[in-house]
């Protein structure tokens, strides 16, 4: 994807999307579905997402300091 390496997270374990959270990352890119289905369990990192783009299947995001949206539903608002 234009030229840039990537990362994968394949879990939502709080320990490894911390870890994730520390590598040198421009995007975050998210499955909306799981976005949706792990919203409750993941509050350590969802909520800080800022979706910039999206296509109704993946969503484009960048981490925020703060709390941005405390409900699933205001992400794709």
């Amino acid at each position: 994807m234009m030229d840039r390496e990537g990362y994968a997270v394949m879990w939502t374990v709080p320990e490894i999307v911390e870890h994730a959270l520390t590598l040198d990352f421009d995007y975050i890119i998210v499955e909306d579905e799981v976005y949706r289905h792990e919203f409750d369990e993941a509050p350590y990192i969802l909520p800080r997402l800022q979706r910039i783009a999206g296509n109704g299947e993946l969503s484009v995001c960048v981490l925020s300091d703060s709390v941005l949206h405390p409900y699933a539903g205001h992400f794709f608002e």
